[in-house]
């Protein structure tokens, strides 16, 4: 179908390891691309994507942006009256029992074969919130936010190559700081939530305010790559709008150091037949206290170790492997 160049429009949503190269040779034939979320696993593939000649055709499907809620809170703060925002929390747990890591070779990877796949709650299931993040700190209504600093701590609690859950604390190149903490290390669902605190006060969002089924978002999302195909209207995430992200995510890789391994005896296991549940109680407190405060305050256990504050002109032009040290000794078998 790619060979007779009669496609305009072409939907990547293949497993993230392969978009770098399944997107190039869409624009190889001339389409335009939507493209799930993430974008590309690692900033690297990122770079090299928005060099290739017609990336200026790839949409992000981070269709969690077109929610009315999402849009009406970026309204408010782009347009004034609430003040400045002075900081913007994030928290949420997700369970994911062992099937969701048996589902697919790369599930919970750092590598698999010769791709780099760094799969986890930032860099997957928890992608929007994050994006989220940079959207609603874009100073302009279209515009996404960057990260001048970060610091990060990868955690797993499963044993998996890679991790389970992710946390992120950051200040924009504009000076905000801005906090996320998500993982699938709970057995039990605490919804996200995300809280804006302006210099008039604190708003939330909360996870039961976006749409229960994606597929309005989904709809909506592609009626506006339709539109930015047409050059009707400009596009809700373009790639280049997807760098703020994959800055934070690599970077907070570099900062954590290597895939921290959480403590036995910080730990529960649920089991159900042959599928499991992991539950840390440290990080579900954690992630509850900071949803009824509007703000994440550090742990006090001392398994929980933030690095050193990386700028993200050091990841630029990394490879994966570059960008962390680990106990494994080789991640690719």
């Amino acid at each position: 179908m790619l060979a007779d160049n009669s496609l305009d429009y072409v939907v990547v949503c293949s497993p993230p390891a392969f978009h770098l190269n399944h997107v190039m040779t869409v624009l190889d034939h001339g389409a335009f691309v939507y493209l799930e979320k993430p974008p590309t696993p690692t900033y690297h593939q990122l770079e090299r994507l928005l060099a290739y000649p017609g990336s200026d055709r790839v949409i992000v499907g981070f269709q969690m942006l077109e929610a009315p809620a999402v849009q009406s809170l970026k309204h408010r703060l782009s347009h004034g009256g609430v003040g400045p925002v002075r900081h913007v929390c994030s928290s949420g747990l997700w369970p994911r029992p062992d099937s969701y890591y048996r589902r697919a070779k790369w599930a919970g990877k750092m590598h698999c074969d010769e791709f780099e796949v760094f799969d986890g709650p930032l860099t997957n299931a928890f992608a929007h919130l994050l994006q989220q993040i940079f959207y609603i700190l874009g100073d302009e209504h279209s515009r996404f936010a960057r990260p001048a600093c970060v610091r990060g701590w990868l955690a797993r609690a499963r044993d998996i190559d890679s991790y389970d859950f992710g946390w992120i604390r950051g200040k924009t190149t504009a000076g905000t700081t801005f906090e996320i903490a998500v993982g699938h290390c709970s057995a039990q669902l605490v919804p996200w939530q995300l809280d804006v605190h302006t210099t008039t006060g604190r708003m939330t969002m909360r996870e039961s305010d976006i749409p229960p089924t994606h597929s309005a978002l989904l709809l909506n999302a592609h009626r506006r790559a339709f539109s930015a195909l047409a050059m009707e209207a400009p596009p809700t995430c373009a790639l280049a709008d997807c760098i703020g992200y994959s800055e934070a995510t690599c970077s907070a890789l570099i900062s954590s150091g290597t895939i921290h391994d959480i403590p036995a005896h910080e730990k529960n296991v649920a089991t159900n037949g042959n599928d499991a549940l992991i539950d840390v109680p440290g990080i579900v407190s954690m992630v509850e206290r900071a949803q009824q405060l509007g703000i994440l305050t550090d742990p006090l256990n001392e398994w929980f170790s933030p690095g050193r504050e990386v700028i993200p002109k050091e990841i630029h032009s990394l490879q994966l492997g570059e960008m962390y040290s680990s106990h494994e000794t080789n991640f690719a078998a």
